[in-house]
């Protein structure tokens, strides 16, 4: 299965998520061939939204500390 995961502060906004998966559902939906060729893919916002950056930068100081 495909997923496309959207990162950021913007991910924090549900009309951004499924206006995505409503524009690539039309736009799988022009032909007959991209029906049948073209997987749409899950869309799903990021866990920690615009707190990815702060868990990055975290993660290598808990590493070194143990």
């Amino acid at each position: 299965m495909n997923k496309f995961v959207i990162g950021g502060g913007i991910s924090s906004q549900p009309i951004l998520i499924k206006q995505l998966r409503n524009s690539f559902k039309k736009w799988h939906q022009i032909s007959p061939l991209s029906e049948r060729t073209i997987t749409v893919p899950e869309i799903v916002s990021a866990n920690f939204y615009n707190d990815a950056n702060l868990i990055g930068a975290i993660v290598p100081l808990v590493r070194t500390s143990k």
